[in-house]
């Protein structure tokens, strides 16, 4: 049975939580566990200060999503049990690649393969340029936030469109994260792109399913939560992840 959390942020022992959540696929529904042992309380401890140290450090690169949703992309990352890279469909200005990046190197696990543009949303490239300095790129201040977070080897960027890349990228992964155009048809060309390179067990992550972007919340109930191919396990704020089934 899946899972479905609604929370603001992962704070209580998130490590304990989500090791059991994220890799027992036959799991009953749960909530945060109110006791565990000491080992993982003092774990769990340290884990959390080196989080909170990385988001002081990124806390200034702009970004739509939120802290919590931040965490959870580098818990998933990081926690994996599965081998190989990620996948991210829209980077922006990098908040979530690093904290994607984090988690590859904390496990020594894959690599980002982060794909944008990186000239923004057609139509609102003014709202995405307005944090650049002038004469500075999107790509620019990309690049200088992954350096900022250190986790520049860990990120294989592709200056290209989402169609474009999925020709140069044909291994399966072990997640993907698609936060690009948030228009039905984009989100839904973006899943069938995609989804079929997750591997079994893998992760299939989407952001802004809400109500403040109905079509990107149709796509992803017709493309994934009606899909045979995976069940959807937690919900943080606009953050969905769903799991790949075995087939």
């Amino acid at each position: 049975m899946s899972v479905i959390l609604r929370s603001r942020r992962i704070v209580a022992r998130p490590w304990y939580f989500l090791r059991r959540l994220l890799t027992d696929s036959s799991a009953p529904p749960r909530t945060f566990p109110l006791t565990e042992p000491e080992s993982d309380r003092v774990r769990d401890s340290s884990h959390a200060l080196c989080v909170r140290k990385f988001q002081h450090i990124t806390h200034g690169i702009p970004s739509m999503i939120s802290v919590g949703e931040a965490e959870l992309l580098l818990y998933l990352s990081a926690l994996s049990d599965l081998q190989g890279d990620i996948v991210e469909v829209g980077s922006w200005l990098g908040k979530s690649t690093v904290h994607l990046a984090r988690g590859c190197m904390i496990s020594n696990n894959g690599v980002v393969h982060a794909i944008d543009t990186f000239k923004g949303n057609p139509g609102r490239e003014r709202l995405y340029s307005s944090h650049l300095a002038r004469g500075e790129t999107m790509y620019d201040r990309f690049l200088k936030n992954l350096q900022l977070a250190g986790v520049e080897r860990f990120v294989v960027p592709h200056q290209t469109n989402s169609s474009d890349a999925r020709q140069l990228i044909r291994e399966p992964v072990r997640m993907v994260f698609i936060d690009a155009c948030h228009d039905y048809e984009a989100v839904r060309q973006d899943i069938q792109l995609w989804k079929d390179l997750v591997l079994p067990a893998g992760y299939l992550v989407l952001h802004d399913f809400s109500d403040a972007f109905p079509g990107a919340a149709a796509a992803v109930r017709e493309s994934v939560l009606m899909s045979s191919q995976f069940s959807c396990i937690l919900l943080l704020d606009a953050l969905l992840v769903a799991r790949r089934l075995a087939t």
